[in-house]
């Protein structure tokens, strides 16, 4: 009961939500989505969860940014906030719950059917082209004088990553990229690496001896 407390009562944010959590041995992992928490944020929550008498042996692990919710999963994200509230607070809310959730759901979604399609032609047109997979970036603006939840979040760029049996010729590769761009609807940043020497590693941006 007392994980169940400290999940409903510390863990309770206005932009983060607790898909699931576990206790196993001596950890208490908790999934998360939504606005990523700060290591500070996570390390409070140690402090919260150790000063709980029967708690103090738990050890936190808090699993972020990782997950893509089904329709039936961000339903369930916005019930489980509206059986917190009033009733005369649960219209509007959610009007509010729903542009929250379901948008992310939506891009998600649209982002694995884009890479699917892409996977599926991209070879037929560009035999070169093993693999590729990638999704919609996310860029967020910090508001002068706002709260953290009033940043400003733009979904206007794609980004791919392409694996290919051999070097792209350049004209091949911008080739490569306006139709990628064509398929999505936005401009695109696209990456593309060989099979046999994949890196997670690089850009102009680095000083490179």
């Amino acid at each position: 009961m007392q994980v169940k407390s400290f999940i409903s009562e510390d863990m309770d944010f206005q932009t983060t939500s607790v898909v699931s959590y576990t206790v196993k041995g001596h950890v208490l992992t908790v999934d998360l989505v939504g606005t990523l928490l700060t290591e500070k944020e996570i390390d409070a929550l140690q402090d919260e969860l150790h000063a709980r008498n029967r708690l103090q042996d738990l050890e936190l692990v808090v699993i972020q940014g990782q997950r893509e919710l089904d329709r039936e999963q961000v339903q369930n994200l916005i019930n489980a906030r509206l059986e917190k509230q009033s009733t005369s607070e649960k219209e509007v809310s959610y009007k509010n719950l729903s542009a929250q959730y379901y948008p992310a759901y939506k891009r998600a979604s649209a982002d694995q059917q884009t890479i699917e399609l892409l996977t599926q032609q991209a070879p037929l047109l560009f035999p070169e082209v093993l693999s590729i997979q990638g999704g919609t970036l996310t860029s967020v603006t910090p508001q002068k004088d706002q709260p953290k939840t009033e940043n400003k979040v733009d979904h206007k760029r794609f980004m791919v990553e392409v694996i290919v049996k051999e070097p792209l010729r350049p004209e091949e590769a911008d080739r490569l990229q306006k139709w990628i761009a064509a398929q999505v609807d936005m401009p695109v940043l696209m990456t593309v690496q060989t099979a046999d020497h994949p890196s997670d590693f690089y850009g102009d941006g680095i000083a490179w001896p």
